[in-house]
């Protein structure tokens, strides 16, 4: 693909915004998102330093912030639990915030940051996660789809040996990144809302099924519990 990592990047926020209550025209952004997933990656994007990933676990500046932003509480509570019970898949299955803050590209404008990345343990394989945490109040769950699709794309074709050597990250260096799953987490008003909040976790939940028949691609919605639970609820799921 001719253009820079900046064009493509861009490319990515039109069919995710929007405003009022209803998103206009579904159908049209749906086969947009589409085919933004089947357009080839600028070349040299690639990061091939990973300084900025030194350990496991909670690693953005405002851990000791009075006022630090709604998701990035939540990532806190998410990784102060190294595992977490997953509802809603029909077998028992596991949540472990591995990575927090994983900035994908070697470039500064346009970069595409996954909040948190994890694994799936189901009883019989396990399978990488890219985590898009929202707060209650923060855009839409097809924004946050779209987005969180976006960082699919990066992450499935990163190469295999970008973490670092240390043992915590063995288990994340032997899944196959090609086979990452997305997932959306957040409180239950971010999906239940009047308003946008729920007409968006609607038509995100078509979104999600195209994306599953068209691209392979799987993606979650799952609710984060309040503190008085240690589950997270699979809200929907494409098959």
């Amino acid at each position: 693909m001719t253009g820079s990592f900046d064009d493509w990047s861009e490319s990515w926020e039109k069919p995710k915004k929007y405003e009022g209550s209803q998103i206009p025209e579904v159908q049209k952004r749906i086969q947009e998102v589409l085919s933004l997933w089947n357009k080839p990656l600028p070349s040299s994007w690639i990061r091939q330093k990973w300084r900025h990933i030194q350990k496991i676990g909670y690693r953005r500046g405002d851990k000791n912030s009075l006022k630090p932003k709604s998701e990035h509480l939540l990532e806190k509570r998410l990784f102060d639990i190294p595992s977490w019970l997953v509802t809603g898949l029909g077998e028992k299955v596991a949540f472990l915030p591995v990575l927090n803050a994983v900035s994908l590209s070697n470039q500064n404008p346009k970069q595409r940051e996954i909040d948190v990345l994890g694994i799936l343990k189901f009883p019989n394989r396990s399978i990488a996660c890219s985590a898009e945490m929202k707060g209650a109040s923060t855009n839409s769950a097809w924004f946050a789809v779209v987005e969180n699709l976006q960082h699919l794309k990066l992450i499935q074709h990163q190469a295999l040996d970008f973490l670092p050597c240390e043992s915590p990250f063995d288990d994340l260096r032997n899944l196959a990144w090609s086979k990452t799953w997305g997932m959306v987490l957040a409180p239950p008003p971010f999906f239940n809302s009047k308003g946008q909040k729920k007409n968006s976790f609607r038509d995100a939940k078509e979104l999600i099924k195209c994306i599953k028949q068209e691209l392979k691609v799987t993606i979650l919605l799952a609710c984060f519990p309040d503190k008085a639970q240690a589950s997270i609820k699979v809200l929907f799921r494409p098959d």
